[in-house]
């Protein structure tokens, strides 16, 4: 049977985002917390670390600690409390906490904080066993609540020196748990997530209960050994040993109880029981308290079969609320002579109201004949007269009827007796087999059925005429035995031998008037053919030992597929692959097996741990598409859940940045200052304090938060939206450091400031103190999990798509790629995106990348900024700060009809890529700013052009933009030397914009950065000396410019030529 996710989980820990811990009463040294083990241990999402104060006795009035939750107040109703152990060596009282207080606050100064004090047994939860164990301290609120702290008050005084740890505070819904309902009879509350809970009822090490384990390791024949307290009158704090199902609740109705034993063999006196009581709780609140003396006749002493020849007796009550946990409860003392050895518990039991007794009548309408019962003989008297009067009743139908016995006023010795017989008349005929129970159900009328009676009582077996087997009451004379249901009580014993008679002998001592009377209901025989201590009636395993359920789920482990015996659920099911999630390697079905993701680890602080949350992070996307295992076809409806049992799985989840935290549990998977919320192009999420954590609630416990879960009513979300890859290279954006393939990191696009990227590789560098994924210097809280008010990332053009996914940042028509003045980019198709390969998968495409065999791209060099204004080209409508926008240089300014430097709108309805539809040239397809290679053509013009002698001219070079588009990089120039000629300008010598670099081979150079705008011009006016040699004539000039100078590829008309007249 399975529950999956039917009910939340208990004691769910407040851990997460928006969760702080801090001490109380004083500073964290004074307060007392060991070295290693502070606070900030509460709020880390592993179950297993603490803070500790390291002595409670010199603790501190009013030291202890707080945990807060900001982002989250809890409803009144719910329980709240803490998780704690108590140092020492061996089992700790969990008294020595009483008059500890929990309290909680709404941080509401007008409302007082709600306190509970510790007492005995209330709200506590001791897991015993062979060392200290947790303690479950809560308590059921009336208020809400956001803060829960745990201290010692003032005036407490504590004389048990010992060290606190402190594991976590909790608050948890009181519907919580899975609701067990299997009508399993005498099922046992044992194996996985159970726990003994056991108190003296006394300050001090507890020395009155060993082996407690015995009692919840799955094995009906082990047993604890539990030592009542000794003394008379009621006890003030009164002991008691229980168990706890710490995940399961049990319903109304069912019966609850323990198997139990005198461990010298003997029966339960009714004194021993009139000091017990059977109590049971819920999350540490009480639901049923009943005295095994009870006279409602709620008490249930039946005698089971066992494993020894002396059997189990099973004290029982039927509930009347739902429970997790049941105790037994020693109210009074007890007097050293009436009970000289510890009790037995061998297990706790629930079953279902249509549970019977497990027992065969011998009666006469008996469909087997080794049950089918007659009256063999009985004494009679000098008359033939029966003494025991209607012994044929006790072997009629009706189980009310009785033979009846009356005691003589005063006995002169002798005895008398009835046996009944099977259909079997002589030996080894119809035989009930060894190991079986046998007995009868008895009543004393008028008196107690005490011990001093049962002395005188003798059951005997028989095959045939041949005694087999015969067991009397004795060793316990003057102890009364209780009665049980209805006032009957059923003695016997366990046979070793077959038989097919039983026969009660009464003796009448001489002298002795025991009064009243015997009535004799029925003979009756309970079988247990393997003997393993289990009744055929309940057995599943006729050649086994149904004895044994490690894991507690009620299937006996010799039928039991899965027994494994760990902290996860026996019979739930959580991601309906058939395997119960105690046996399933990835209980959740993400791709990660639980060992790695964690058992006692719940990272977003949801209250489901990481192994069966869906979402350990909750940054919206889902652990299956985080965890690196190729999922293929093994998620058909894309819910995050694998179709069948664990097809695929990685050991080693996927750790996009190398920061040591695996991608399903990293919130930046990058590194690159944006969270991995905003990259995931989910839409409609709720995260209130903008931390990169996706708030709650969580209706179906999948851990996929509501408002990004696409079925709130199912495991998994069926058809969640992958994670987005805005340029299709197949790394999604919250793996890619160039999300846009812009050439432009995602770091420098987001716009973030105070980012350390020492080495400029686009990856923020430094410490992560809070190990949430957010490195420091991008994490606006490092003390805890997730980063409230981060800085939205920047949108330059506030066109709604962030820059980092946007390939025209500015909206100018000119692409952030062009923009960038990153040299060697690959962009084949002219589209605006930086072409492939990328060797090193970490998203910044091979040209540029400065290292492809690294994650980053070390040494990348800032965006241009040509006018040195502190706004880089890609996010300055007037990248060279000329007064004419960059749209009207790039020949775009008709489509910006309002001059504000941006192609008017509609922006970009289409494809999602940031380039307005108006300049889009693939309007369907992500890119398409269209960089459309330059043509450039120079002239040149010799001022003046005749001369008769030595002048002084001037070169006049003008380089024209030929094809409508602007240029990118460095143009190159250059003018052919001639000896007639000297240049007047020496090296480093700027003309307009164009610098003199010198003489290079034949040619005088000259190079700008500047970019000419489409259909533009650069003009240099170059001061030169003519020097005519010999008569007169012409002399020529000759200017060009360099091959792919300014991005351009045509240099057919990259040359002038002109001439220079001398008429002496």
């Amino acid at each position: 049977m399975t529950y999956a996710q039917e009910g939340s989980l208990c004691y769910k820990p407040i851990v997460g985002a928006g969760v702080t811990a801090a001490p109380l009463g004083g500073s964290v040294a004074t307060v007392g917390f060991s070295t290693g083990n502070t606070p900030d241990k509460l709020t880390n999402g592993n179950l297993n670390d603490y803070a500790e104060i390291s002595n409670i006795v010199t603790l501190l009035g009013n030291g202890g600690v707080s945990v807060r939750n900001s982002a989250m107040t809890y409803p009144a109703g719910w329980h709240a409390g803490y998780v704690v152990e108590l140092g020492g060596s061996g089992l700790v009282n969990a008294d020595v906490l009483n008059g500890f207080i929990i309290q909680t606050d709404d941080g509401n100064a007008a409302t007082a904080p709600e306190t509970f004090t510790i007492a005995n047994g209330v709200g506590v939860t001791v897991i015993a066993g062979s060392s200290t164990g947790r303690v479950y301290l809560n308590f059921k609120t009336t208020r809400p609540f956001n803060e829960v702290r745990l201290y010692k008050p003032q005036t407490l005084s504590v004389s048990l020196a010992s060290s606190l740890r402190i594991y976590y505070a909790t608050a948890f819904d009181p519907s919580c748990g899975f609701k067990e309902n299997n009508n399993i009879c005498y099922d046992q509350i044992a194996g996985n997530q159970t726990v003994v809970n056991y108190s003296n009822g006394l300050a001090g090490v507890l020395s009155g209960l060993s082996d407690p384990q015995n009692i919840i390791d799955g094995n009906k024949n082990t047993a604890a050994s539990w030592t009542l307290t000794v003394g008379t009158g009621l006890l003030s704090n009164a002991p008691f040993v229980g168990v706890n199902s710490l995940q399961q609740v049990y319903p109304a109705g069912s019966k609850a109880g323990f198997v139990i034993q005198v461990s010298n063999g003997g029966l339960l006196s009714a004194d021993v029981l009139n000091s017990l009581a059977i109590r049971t709780y819920l999350h540490g609140q009480l639901q049923d308290d009943v005295n095994l003396s009870s006279s409602t006749g709620l008490l249930g002493l039946s005698l089971l079969s066992g494993s020894n020849t002396t059997p189990a007796q099973e004290v029982a009550i039927t509930t009347t609320k739902p429970y997790n946990e049941i105790r037994l409860v020693q109210r009074n003392g007890i007097a050293a002579n009436v009970l000289s050895s510890p009790l037995l518990i061998y297990y706790a039991f629930e079953s279902g109201s249509a549970c019977a007794e497990c027992r065969s009548l011998l009666v006469s309408t008996a469909s087997q004949n080794r049950f089918k019962g007659a009256v063999a003989s009985t004494t009679t008297n000098a008359f033939n007269v029966p003494i025991i009067d209607d012994t044929p009743n006790v072997v009629n139908a009706d189980t009310n009827d009785f033979a009846t016995y009356i005691f003589p006023t005063v006995s002169i010795g002798g005895s008398v007796q009835l046996t009944i017989r099977n259909n079997g008349t002589t030996a080894n005929v119809d035989t009930i087999p060894r190991y079986s129970f046998a007995g009868f159900v008895i009543e004393r009328v008028g008196g107690l059925l005490n011990l001093g009676l049962l002395d005188n009582i003798v059951i005997t077996t028989y095959n045939g005429d041949t005694e087999q087997q015969s067991r009397t009451a004795g060793g316990l004379l003057g102890l009364s035995l209780i009665t049980g249901r209805d006032g009957r009580s059923t003695i016997g014993f366990k046979t070793t031998l077959p038989y097919n008679r039983i026969r009660i002998t009464i003796n009448t001592p001489v002298g002795v008037n025991l009064g009243g009377r015997i009535r004799i209901y029925n003979a009756l025989a309970s079988l247990d053919d393997d003997n393993d201590g289990v009744p055929n009636c309940f057995d599943v395993c006729p050649a086994g030992n149904d004895a044994l359920d490690s894991d507690g789920d009620g299937t006996p482990d010799c039928v039991d597929g899965c027994n494994q015996v760990n902290n996860k659920s026996p019979f739930v099911d959580t991601d309906s692959d058939g395997i119960f999630n105690a046996c399933d390697a990835d209980s959740d079905n993400d791709g990660i097996p639980d060992t790695i993701e964690g058992i006692d680890v719940d990272t977003d602080g949801d209250g489901i741990p990481n192994y069966l949350d869906l979402d350990s992070d909750n940054d919206g996307i889902l652990d299956l598409y985080e965890s690196g295992v190729a999922v293929g076809n093994n998620d058909a409806n894309q819910n995050g859940v694998l179709d069948t049992a664990n097809p695929v799985s990685t050991n080693t989840p996927r750790d996009t940045d190398g920061d040591g935290i695996p991608d399903f549990l990293d919130l930046d998977s990058d590194n690159d200052g944006i969270p991995d919320l905003q990259e995931s192009g989910l839409t409609g999420y709720a995260d209130t304090n903008n931390d990169g954590v996706v708030d709650g609630p969580d209706a179906d416990q999948d851990g996929i938060q509501d408002s990004v879960d696409t079925n709130d009513a199912a495991f998994g979300s069926p058809n969640m939206p992958l994670p987005r890859d805005t340029d299709g290279d197949t790394i999604t954006d919250q793996r890619d450091l160039d999300s846009d393939n812009d050439s432009i990191p995602d770091l420098i696009e987001s716009g973030k400031t105070g980012l350390t990227d020492t080495n400029n590789d686009g990856v923020v560098d430094g410490p992560d103190t809070d190990g949430d994924g957010i490195r420091d210097s991008a994490d606006t809280d490092d003390t805890v999990f997730g980063s409230p008010g981060i800085t939205p990332v920047k949108d330059t053009d506030g066109d709604t798509k962030p820059d980092y996914v946007d390939l025209d940042s500015d909206q100018d028509s000119v692409s952030d790629l062009v923009e960038s003045g990153k040299p060697g980019l690959v962009d084949g198709n002219n589209d605006g995106v930086v072409d492939g390969p990328d060797a090193d998968g970490d998203g910044i495409q091979d040209s540029a990348d400065t290292n492809d065999a690294v994650f980053g791209s070390p040494g990348t060099t800032a965006p241009r900024d040509t006018d040195n204004d502190g706004t880089p080209d890609y996010n300055d409508l007037d990248s060279d700060g000329d007064g004419t926008n960059d749209i009207v240089e790039n020949g775009k300014g008709s489509t910006d009809t309002n001059n504000d430097g941006k192609v008017d709108g509609p922006v970009d309805t289409n494809d999602n890529d940031g380039i307005a539809d108006a300049v889009d040239n693939k309007p369907s397809e992500f890119g398409g700013l269209s960089n459309a290679a330059p043509d450039l053509g120079v002239t040149v013009v010799i001022l003046p052009s005749i001369v008769t002698g030595n002048t002084a001219i001037t070169v006049r070079a003008t380089v024209v933009e030929l094809a409508g588009n602007p240029t990118t990089g460095t143009i190159t120039l250059n003018i052919r030397r001639s000896a007639n000629w000297t240049i007047g300008v020496s090296t480093g010598t700027v003309i307009n914009g164009w610098t003199y670099q010198g003489i290079s081979g034949v040619n005088h150079v000259f190079t700008t950065t500047n970019s000419i705008p489409a259909n533009g011009a650069s003009r240099l006016n170059i001061p030169a000396n003519f020097i005519p040699a010999g008569n007169s004539g012409v002399y020529v000039f000759t200017a060009s410019v360099a091959a792919n100078s300014g991005g351009e590829t045509n240099t057919n008309n990259n040359s002038d030529q002109e001439t220079i007249t001398f008429n002496p």
